[in-house]
């Protein structure tokens, strides 16, 4: 995402005070709301993997690394 709206907006310097303050305060509300989706995702995302590791450990015999890593989860406290 752009660092600012006056590198999207090519006329950015033709507005006055009051559109560029309102057009700020809508540019951090929405980097916010991708910064909130993009953390979203990456809980998604762990939860999903983590789940899928669980159930693929759980319906074959547990190898030596699904007991590893389990025991390490444990003790970090993912469960």
């Amino acid at each position: 995402m752009e660092d600012g709206w006056q590198s999207v907006v090519t006329s950015a310097g033709a507005l006055n005070e009051k559109h560029r303050q309102q057009q700020t305060a809508i540019w951090e509300l929405l980097s916010t709301e991708v910064a909130y989706i993009r953390t979203l995702r990456v809980i998604t995302d762990v939860s999903i993997t983590h789940t899928t590791f669980a159930d693929a450990c759980q319906m074959n015999a547990p190898s030596d690394s699904c007991q590893d890593l389990s025991s390490l989860m444990t003790t970090m406290g993912a469960n």
